[in-house]
C-alpha cells in the first residue's frame, strides 16, 4: 500500500514538473512549484510513517488532492482570465482599425472641403471684383446722369425763355 501510494505521489510530482513552463506566469509557476513542494514532503512523510499510520495518510493525500483541485481552479480561473484579455486586446485592435478607417476619411472629407472652400473664396473675390466694378460703372452713370439732368433743367429753360421770347414777339407783331 505503502508503495502505491508512494508512486502515485511520485507520478504527481513528475507530472506538475512538467507543467512548469517559462511561457506560463509567474503566479501559475509559482503555485505548480508549491505544490510540487507539498508533494515531496508528502512523500517523505509516507516513507517515514509506520504501517499502522497509513489511515492519517489516506488523510493527507485527500488534503493534497484538494490542493491541487484548487491549483487546478486557479490556472483554470487565469487561463479564462488571458483568454478574455486577449480577446478584448483583439476587440481593441480592430476598433483602433475602424478609426483609423474614420479619420482617414474624416482627413479627405476636410481636404475636399478645404479645397471646395478655397474654389468658393477664388468665386467671391472675382464676384466682389465684379461688384466694385459695377458699382464703379454705376457711379459714372449716375454723375453722367446728374450732369444730364443740369442740362435738361437749362435746356428746359432756355426753352421756356425762348417760347416766351416768342410769345411777346408775336404779341407784339400782331
Amino acid at each position: 500500500m505503502r508503495a502505491s501510494i508512494n508512486g502515485y505521489l511520485t507520478a504527481l510530482i513528475n507530472t506538475h514538473k512538467n507543467a512548469i513552463s517559462p511561457n506560463a506566469s509567474t503566479l501559475i509557476n509559482n503555485c505548480t512549484r508549491k505544490a510540487i513542494n507539498e508533494l515531496n514532503d508528502l512523500v517523505e512523510f509516507i516513507k517515514a510513517i509506520p504501517n499502522e499510520q497509513i489511515a492519517d495518510t489516506y488523510k493527507e493525500i485527500n488534503r493534497l488532492r484538494d490542493i491541487l483541485v484548487r491549483f487546478e481552479k486557479d490556472t483554470d480561473t487565469e487561463t479564462l482570465r488571458r483568454r478574455n484579455l486577449q480577446k478584448r486586446v483583439v476587440e481593441l485592435e480592430e476598433s483602433c482599425e475602424n478609426m483609423n478607417e474614420v479619420e482617414k476619411n474624416l482627413h479627405l472629407t476636410i481636404k475636399e472641403l478645404e479645397s471646395a472652400n478655397i474654389r468658393y473664396k477664388g468665386h467671391l473675390i472675382e464676384k466682389d471684383k465684379m461688384i466694385m466694378q459695377i458699382r464703379e460703372v454705376n457711379s459714372g452713370v449716375w454723375e453722367e446722369n446728374r450732369q444730364i439732368k443740369l442740362l435738361n433743367k437749362r435746356s428746359f429753360r432756355k426753352i421756356k425763355i425762348l417760347k416766351n421770347k416768342l410769345k411777346t414777339k408775336l404779341k407784339g407783331d400782331c
